[in-house]
Formats: C-alpha cells, sequence, structure tokens
C-alpha cells in the first residue's frame, strides 16, 4: 500500500472491482454509518483508524489512467525489518502449533512518499503486471486517505447483513473443503 501524503483538488473516488465510484455522499469514522444504505468504500489503518466513505455513482467502468513515477527506491520504509518480521512468523507458527490461533496473517507495510496522481499509475501498472483479485484504489483528497491496493485475498466482505471473512493465505481447509477420491 501506499499513501499520499497532503489533499489536491482531485475529486474524490474509489476504483474497486472494475466498478468507479463517484459522488462522494459522505465520509464517516463510525462504523454504524454502514448501516445507512448505499454504496461503501471502508479504509482501515495498521493503527485502527477507520474511514467509511459512501458515493452516490456507482458505474462498471475501466481504470483511470496516468503514468507512474514512482518515489525514489532510498525513500522507501518497512514497518519492520527481516529480523522481526522472521520472528514473527516464529512466533505465529509456536501459536498455531500449540493450538492457540489458527488463522494469523504477518504482514509488513512498505511506505514512501508520493502524490495522489502517482497512485493512479501506480494501479495501472499494478493492473498490467501484477494482477490480483482484489485491486483497489481509493482517492479521498478531503479526507487525506489514499490508498493503492493489489490484494490476491477478500479480507471482508458485506452483503445486506451478512458479513464474510474467508481463509487467509497459508490455512488449512475445513473437512468440508476435502474432496474425497474413492
Amino acid at each position: 500500500m501506499i499513501s499520499s501524503a497532503g489533499a489536491t483538488a482531485t475529486p474524490d473516488f474509489a476504483y474497486i472491482d472494475g466498478r468507479l465510484a463517484t459522488g462522494l455522499v459522505e465520509i464517516s469514522h463510525d462504523l454504524d454509518a454502514l448501516d445507512r444504505p448505499g454504496f461503501w468504500i471502508v479504509v482501515a489503518t495498521g493503527e485502527g483508524e477507520i474511514s467509511c466513505a459512501r458515493f452516490a455513482d456507482v458505474r462498471a467502468a475501466p481504470l483511470p489512467v496516468a503514468a507512474w513515477h514512482g518515489p525514489h527506491p532510498r525513500s522507501w520504509t518497512s514497518s519492520m525489518d527481516e529480523a522481526a518480521y522472521v520472528a514473527a512468523v516464529s512466533r505465529v507458527r509456536e501459536r498455531i502449533a500449540a493450538g492457540d490461533v489458527y488463522q494469523v496473517n504477518v504482514c509488513r507495510t512498505l511506505s514512501a512518499p508520493t502524490r495522489e496522481r502517482d497512485l493512479v499509475g501506480l494501479a495501472g501498472r499494478l493492473a498490467a503486471t501484477h494482477p490480483s483479485r482484489y485491486p483497489a484504489l481509493v482517492c479521498l483528497p478531503s479526507a487525506g486517505v489514499h490508498v493503492c491496493s493489489a490484494s490476491p485475498e477478500l479480507f471482508l466482505a458485506r452483503d445486506a447483513g451478512t458479513l464474510e471473512t474467508p481463509r487467509i493465505k497459508c490455512t488449512a481447509g475445513t473437512a468440508s473443503d476435502l474432496t474425497v477420491q474413492e
């Protein structure tokens, strides 16, 4: 994920799953807002900050196009170094073996300063070179939220009153998922 700093005159929009959402109706930091009807985009930071954005217009559309220039390679920072990541994975394996947990995803965040318009270019570059099942581009300059994601996994989905969180990578299937061959 790359987040850009500073708001611009760009209108708020989101591009998810081949759909372009425009016409921002409201932004809320309260998850109870999701009980109101409409098309919502939810962004949660690693620190637990929530931004919920409801849009008036959602339509099938191609990904917006822009050039990708990218940050300087030396400007990138990581939320954890290699030793910390290896240690976290080791702790997860121990907890799985102990039966304390069954689903854990150790993540690190790579960050670099960039401009909002570069995120549109990055989204296009990722779509062309790193296809994912759940790409997202969320540009909410009015809230200071800018996200470009190329996730291979669905984290959470909501359909009316039902929430779904499917298994994530490297987790075993359930007995009902297994196919028995005779």
